[in-house]
Order: C-alpha cells, then structure tokens, then sequence
C-alpha cells in the first residue's frame, strides 16, 4: 500500500514539472526562428505523455498566447496536433457532453460553416467547425468543474507571454502618431501575439484573474505578477486596453465588498496627477511611460478637434462602409447573413477587416442570427451578476467581468472565428 501511494505520488511530482517544462518551453523560441521546432516537439512530445493524464487539460492556455510561435517540423502547427490530442481525450471520456444552453449558438456557427465557408474554404469550414465543438466541450468537461485550475494556467500563459515580449524586444511595433499636427514614433508591444489590442484583451482577464481568484497564496508573487500584466497593458499603447481596464476597475470597485476606499482614492490622485502632467511625462524619456503618455496626447489633441476618425484610428470610417454594405443587401442577408466575413478571408470588396465583432455578426449571421447569439451571451453575463449579488462568490464576478471585457472589445476588433475569443465569448 505504501509503494502504490509513493509511485502515484512520484508520477503526480513528474506530471507536475512535465507542465511546468511545457509552459517555458515557448522561451526558446526567442533562440532563433529553428528553437521553434525544438519548443513545438518538446511541448507535444510531453503532450503525448501526459495524454491519460488529468493534466494534460492544463495545457491548452499555452496555446492561445504561442500558436502562431509553435511549429513542427514540415511547418505542421503544433497547435492543430495539440488540438487533435486533445479532442480525442475528451471523446475517450465515458460521458462526453456539451451544455445545452450551448446549442443555439453552436447550431448557428454550425450552419454558417456548413452554409457559408464551405463554398468558399473546405479546410477552414472543417477548423470553424471542429474548434466550436472543442471549446464548448473544454469548457463543459474541464472549466466548469476546475475553474480555479484553468485560470491559474490561464495567468502562467498571459505570464509567459509577458516575459517572452520583454525578451524579443523587436517583437515591439514601431508606430506613428499625430500630436497637434506633428508625428512622433512609439514603440507598442505585442506579447507573443501579432496585435498589441489582441494581446490587451487576454492580459485584461489575467489582471482581472489574479485580482479576483485566490490562485496565487503568496502576496508577495501575486503583486509582482500583477505588475508585470499592467506594465505590459500599458506598453502595448491600446488605448481600448487601458480604458477598458479602467472600466473594469470602476465594475470591481462599485461590487466588490473588499476594496477599502482608500485605495480608490489613492488610485484617483495618481490618475489625475498624471493627466495633469501629461505633458511633461511625455516630453521625458521614460521608458513605457513616455510613450503612454504621447499616445493619449494624441488622443487628446483629436477630441479637442472633434476628430472622430483619428479618435478611433479610422474605424468609424471602417464602420460606416461595412455597415452601409449590411444594409443595402437583400432582404434575406439582412436576416439571416450568409457573407465569407473571417479573420481568415472576407470579400474582396472590404479593404480591411470591419473592426468590430457585431458588424461581423450582422454580416455573418444576419439579424437573427446576430440577436439568437447575444441573445445567449447577453442572459449567461446576467445570469452570472445575479449569482454573484446573491452568493458572494467572486468566481462569477471574473465570469461577469469576462463578459463585459468581450462586449468592449467588440466594439474595436474582428474577433471570428479566432477560438481565442470564442473560447471567452461561450464560457
């Protein structure tokens, strides 16, 4: 009886540094472009070990901070192979489900796969597909029952990625803004993502993670973490980032019973005193700071000029033009949609993506179809407040909070079929 116990101990102990080895491994990448490959084959190879394992469910968040950065040999996504792995671990599961208040928006993604995407991409109505399925079924079988698991590897991947922005330095975007008619560079980071407004929307649910969840004992580690998120958030220049953060806090802030007023007020005089100094922090050099603070004295010189346009960096323009396009469709696209309109390809008449989920909606699943899918979103995110005034219970103002996030990034991104955002959007 002693051995037993021992040896499961000793394999528990082995699972455990297997995870911790997969989620560093990404760092390698920053060796050079052919540490991809050892990164990819390390973190699959240890994949397929921890295959009967209750920890290989840990693994997931990894990947929405590293697909695009993890490739196999051959150029196979080591993404796709992950996935592959994991959608037949839940199948081998004895009771494989999905939630039913699932099945409306999964039979309208289902219909727009098959409807829609296949006349346009085989492979890519197959993946549309394939992922809803697998991310209603991670959710139901995985998240539901290990909340405070998943977001604890959640906050090491956001962590991860943090660290792997800081050390490939170029990753960083050189871009142009306008301040009183004048161009100036700043530098915005990216993460290990490909846009600094995608990355803010992950490290936002990882800020709002750590706050609210009990996942870290040590206070010590929880603040340096904590400092390591707001300092990336505010080095990737979004200022939907920053703003929605503020949002989140002043949501945090009115609901929770735990926040002392003093540090409301502290963080009050910090904000206005910096606004006050706005000017001068940006005509300084200090690192991230100083380009924070141009970037919202760009931002103040459009306001003052009622410069819509260059408020939004040209997505009403966007807007107006994609929307313009929904209304003058026929009567039956208006309803029920029907245009190939993904981050992966959208037709060729649009220049640029929409940057904005509900417009995509509208052109994807037409009104109805839009209503039926915020319809369910919009009755999990009052379901989840409700749970919260009654319960207390912190784990369903994250879930509340996570929906609010969503709603203030739709207004700003493109974000179908990403499984990322999909991932959030259905939890």
């Amino acid at each position: 009886m002693e051995k037993t116990m021992t040896l499961s101990s000793f394999n528990i102990k082995l699972a455990d540094v297997c995870i911790g080895i997969i989620y560093v491994a990404p760092l390698l990448v920053v060796l050079g472009p052919n540490f991809s490959y050892i990164s990819s084959i390390i973190i699959i190879s240890l994949s397929i070990i921890l295959w009967r394992s209750h920890r290989f469910y840990r693994i997931l968040p990894v990947f929405i901070f590293f697909s695009g950065q993890l490739m196999l040999p051959g150029d196979i996504s080591a993404y796709r192979v992950f996935t592959f792995l994991l959608f037949l671990k839940l199948l081998y599961l004895k009771k494989t489900s999905i939630e039913k208040k699932h099945l409306l928006p999964l039979i309208i993604t289902l219909l727009y796969g098959v409807a829609v995407v296949l006349y346009f991409d085989v492979t890519l109505s197959f993946i549309i597909i394939f992922e809803i399925v697998l991310i209603l079924l991670y959710i139901s079988m995985f998240i539901r029952k290990n909340f405070h698991e998943f977001f604890t590897y959640y906050v090491t991947g956001a962590l991860i990625s943090c660290v792997f922005g800081w050390m490939m330095q170029e990753r960083a975007i050189n871009a142009l803004i306008s301040i009183d008619n004048e161009w100036v560079e700043v530098s915005r980071f990216l993460g290990s993502l490909p846009d600094p407004n995608y990355f803010g929307f992950f490290i936002n649910i990882a800020i709002f993670s750590i706050i609210l969840l009990n996942i870290f004992k040590n206070t010590q580690i929880k603040i340096v973490i904590l400092i390591l998120l707001y300092v990336s958030l505010f080095a990737t220049l979004s200022i939907t980032g920053i703003l929605c953060n503020l949002l989140l806090l002043g949501i945090y802030f009115i609901l929770s019973d735990q926040v002392k007023k003093k540090y409301v007020l502290t963080m009050l005089l910090v904000g206005t005193f910096l606004l006050l100094n706005v000017n001068t922090i940006a005509n300084a050099d200090y690192p991230v700071v100083s380009d924070v603070a141009k970037r919202i004295q760009s931002q103040l010189s459009f306001g003052e000029t009622k410069d819509f346009s260059s408020l939004t960096s040209d997505r009403t323009d966007i807007w107006i033009i994609h929307f313009d396009y929904y209304l003058q469709q026929p009567v039956h696209k208006i309803l029920f949609g029907g245009n190939y309109l993904t981050d992966y390809g959208f037709e060729s008449k649009f220049k640029t993506v929409s940057h904005q989920a509900y417009i995509d909606m509208l052109l994807n699943f037409g009104l109805i179809g839009t209503l039926l899918m915020l319809f369910f979103f919009f009755h999990m995110a009052l379901y989840y407040f409700k749970k919260f005034k009654i319960e207390s219970n912190e784990k369903y103002l994250l879930l509340f909070i996570i929906k609010v996030i969503w709603v203030f990034y739709a207004f700003g991104l493109s974000m179908f079929p990403t499984w990322g955002f999909n991932l959030f959007f259905f939890l």
